[in-house]
């Protein structure tokens, strides 16, 4: 093909394009044409805004922390149902952010309570500038501790138009850091006997010590010392391992099926050296009672039972084990004879490093034994209860699940 008829080609071919641009143009009506752009009605406006104000509304009330919003007077216009939970549910016509005061037992870190005046206070600093304070809440049957933010919300003009309150829930935070407080305490305090006690070994055996020598002669008794210091310092240590096992939630379970009445009569067996000349008398079925446990997580629940009714028994009486299934739960009871349990501490004598006033006159141990022991029987899905009459003795009583002996 030669240039020139390349040249007519492409004409041709701009010719049919431009032909057909033009057909389409003058088919499509002049009033599409040249219609102005659609603006938005106000009907548009006010759906637009009412669906926005919705979205809002839904993420506010929706919010994992508590969210309010009080005009300049204080009185509560915005009340999301977090904030509900917390402070408890807000009367009708709203309340006044002072007000709180007569609703809720707010009290500050030193345990005093939070008064009218002081949120107050608190309201009209806020409409300067935020603020951020921490609060226990009584209000619910387990206190909590609280933080609190307020700030103003201004309008584009920066007039007060009132107050924007979040509350969050900051009870974890405060049980971690006092769990790291009486860690330190108990580190500071419990761990530096038996640590004195093997540097003071160790100091005494090196005197003994004849320069040259490439040996150091030590008497039995040092050793023994140390070792004894060495067990205990140990024993802590893994109290407070499993004190911060149980704290998180994550202690280790290995389960399998174990006949409890197999499990008591060999354990009673192996500590009766340990237990101060207390004879053990055990009550066990005939037959075999089983349950799905950690074998030796159980046995340290029931050692630890057993070795504080030895503690606390009176000199030569009897320590009672018994076992008893009914409705598919078996309850073994460990029961002592001693001065039992003063019905103030009771409630409390499972609370992590707390030491009931027996305990305290003897100054052992880190008050840790029931803690844990409460925390492996609830890990098993079981419980662990006791009842004592001061003067008579204690009896405490494990409960579990029991399970078909051989199947898993």
């Amino acid at each position: 093909m030669s240039p020139r008829s390349l040249i007519v080609l492409s004409f041709g071919s701009l010719a049919l394009l431009a032909s057909t641009v033009i057909r389409r143009v003058t088919l499509k009506p002049v009033h599409d044409r040249y219609a102005p752009v659609r603006r938005p009605s106000s009907e548009d406006a006010l759906a637009r805004l009412e669906r926005d104000r919705a979205v809002l509304g839904a993420i506010v009330q929706r919010s994992p922390i508590g969210v309010a919003f009080g005009n300049v007077d204080g009185a509560f216009e915005i009340v999301n149902d977090r904030l509900r939970t917390i402070i408890g549910k807000v009367t009708s016509p709203p309340v006044r952010f002072q007000d709180l005061a007569e609703l809720v037992d707010f009290r500050w870190a030193d345990g005093s309570k939070v008064t009218r005046h002081a949120l107050a206070d608190l309201l009209h600093q806020a409409a300067t500038a935020p603020i951020e304070v921490e609060m226990e809440s009584r209000k619910g049957p387990k206190p909590i501790w609280v933080s609190i933010r307020l700030a103003p919300v201004r309008a584009a003009n920066q007039q007060l138009l009132g107050i924007v309150g979040v509350v969050r829930d900051v009870t974890v935070e405060h049980a971690i850091a006092n769990l790291r407080k009486e860690i330190v305490a108990v580190i500071a305090h419990d761990l530096r006997s038996p640590i004195a006690a093997i540097k003071l070994s160790i100091e005494s055996a090196a005197q003994d010590w004849v320069p040259g020598e490439a040996h150091v002669r030590v008497p039995a008794k040092t050793l023994t010392r140390v070792e004894h210091s060495a067990e205990r310092l140990g024993l802590m240590v893994d109290e407070l391992l499993d004190a911060s096992h149980v704290e998180l939630g994550t202690l280790p379970l290995e389960r399998q099926i174990v006949d409890l009445c197999e499990l008591i009569a060999r354990l009673v067996d192996d500590l009766r050296p340990s237990l101060r000349g207390h004879p053990v008398a055990t009550e066990l079925p005939s037959h075999r009672v089983c349950a799905s446990v950690d074998r030796l997580r159980i046995q340290q629940v029931l050692t630890n039972l057993l070795e504080n009714a030895a503690k606390y028994a009176r000199p030569d009486t009897t320590i009672h084990v018994s076992l008893r299934e009914q409705d598919g739960l078996v309850d073994i009871a460990v029961a002592d004879e001693g001065q039992g349990i003063d019905p103030d501490d009771v409630p409390k004598l499972f609370d992590r490093f707390y030491q009931a006033a027996r305990a305290r006159q003897r100054r052992q141990g880190l008050g840790l034994g029931l803690y844990i022991t409460k925390g492996l029987v609830e890990a098993h899905g079981g419980s662990v209860s006791v009842e004592s009459v001061v003067g008579q003795g204690s009896t405490f009583h494990v409960q579990l699940r029991s399970s078909a002996c051989g199947i898993a």
